[in-house]
């Protein structure tokens, strides 16, 4: 599991990704994962820690971790705050590390360096 955000189209056609938006791009024809989505009452608050305790009231505290993360574990999730400090898919990825241990870092691209040696 990565984490990421709709406007990195250089993400490789066989990488499988999920939208976690509540809204995903017309452009974007991939899967969503509804059970992830932010209430819509909070889209325009921005990530701050009345954003995070509603996230975790409304939607996390009523998920399983352990069965969210087998759901996803191969996928990249998507969402469209460039930073992840700004969006929720930092709170889903703290919460996933939290409760099961797993580290969800952001996605990057494969070192170019790397795949030419």
């Amino acid at each position: 599991m990565k984490t990421s955000y709709f406007a990195k189209r250089n993400i490789p056609k066989d990488q499988k990704t999920i939208s976690i938006a509540l809204y995903s791009p017309k452009w974007y024809e991939g899967k969503t994962y509804k059970l992830l989505h932010p209430p819509k009452y909070l889209i325009s608050m921005g990530v701050n820690d009345i954003y995070k305790k509603s996230y975790y009231k409304d939607v996390l505290d009523k998920l399983d971790a352990n069965k969210v993360y087998a759901a996803l574990k191969d996928y990249i999730l998507l969402c469209y705050e460039k930073d992840r400090n700004t969006c929720h898919r930092s709170i889903v990825a703290e919460w996933i590390e939290k409760e099961t241990g797993h580290i969800v870092d952001e996605w990057r691209p494969p070192d170019v360096q790397t795949e030419l040696f």
